[in-house]
């Protein structure tokens, strides 16, 4: 799996937009396909709601998150 900053590189690179739009379906789809769309969907939310080192996610299999931010929704 690329890690971010290899990605990002080769998708910027690319002066073909047709060729970086199917490089980024094919490294979606092989994420898909290794984890899962329910934990892609665990992913993104976590992205939302949190702080992520997706570096750990390459190197260790893992992510550590941290609260972006806590709303107190009691009324």
């Amino acid at each position: 799996m690329y890690s971010r900053e290899d990605m990002w590189d080769d998708l910027s690179s690319c002066e073909d937009g047709d060729k970086a739009h199917l490089q980024t379906y094919k490294e979606t789809k092989a994420l898909v396909d290794c984890i899962g769309k329910a934990e892609v969907i665990r992913l993104l939310y976590l992205n939302h709601t949190h702080w992520i080192n997706w570096n750990d996610m390459h190197e260790r299999g893992d992510i550590s998150a941290k609260p972006r931010y806590v709303k107190d929704r009691r009324l």
